[in-house]
């Protein structure tokens, strides 16, 4: 949250360079998913061949077409998601002008975007599927580092399916 020069708290993610609310005009706030191991088939396959260069241009593209922030996840079977993010975030942070998106739930993997990306980002999918502690865990990390959430309706039992549910899950986690 930042004071605008009338005094009004704004919600907004950074860069480096950049600034972009989340409240945009016109709606909405758009989250750039081709940087994500679950969203593109083509980034996937840059990360198994160690291919940055062409991950950051997948990242220049999302921006040259109109994203506010990207959604960067490298977690994939196998491979060491920490020292990936490292990789990847150290390229982008003075590459590309949008603020970052952070999808994990690994407490160590966020710790490591944030130390080197700049600015204000974004965690992306938290829940309680591991449990209240671990849950804890990122929030303190987001805490710590003045970053913005997106939380889902996910607990121990699966995804929440009914209002009743979704509710429940909700006040866990704002609990």
């Amino acid at each position: 949250m930042e004071a605008n020069n009338a005094g009004r708290t704004e919600a907004a993610l950074t860069s480096l360079y950049s600034r972009k609310e989340l409240e945009q005009q016109p709606p909405p706030f758009f989250i750039g998913e081709r940087t994500n191991t679950n969203g593109s088939k083509k980034f996937r396959t840059h990360l198994l061949e160690n291919d940055w260069n062409s991950m950051v241009a997948m990242a220049k593209e999302q921006m040259k077409t109109g994203a506010h922030s990207l959604d960067i996840c490298v977690a994939y079977t196998g491979r060491n998601e920490q020292h990936d993010m490292h990789e990847l975030v150290r390229r982008l942070r003075t590459s590309v002008d949008l603020p970052l998106v952070i999808d994990s739930t690994n407490p160590e993997v966020l710790e490591t975007a944030f130390k080197l990306m700049g600015g204000r980002g974004l965690i992306n999918s938290v829940n309680l599927e591991d449990g209240e502690a671990a849950a804890g865990a990122v929030f303190s990390l987001a805490k710590r580092y003045g970053a913005a959430v997106i939380c889902l309706t996910i607990d121990e039992t699966g995804m929440a399916r009914t209002v009743n549910d979704k509710t429940c899950s909700c006040r866990a986690i704002i609990s």
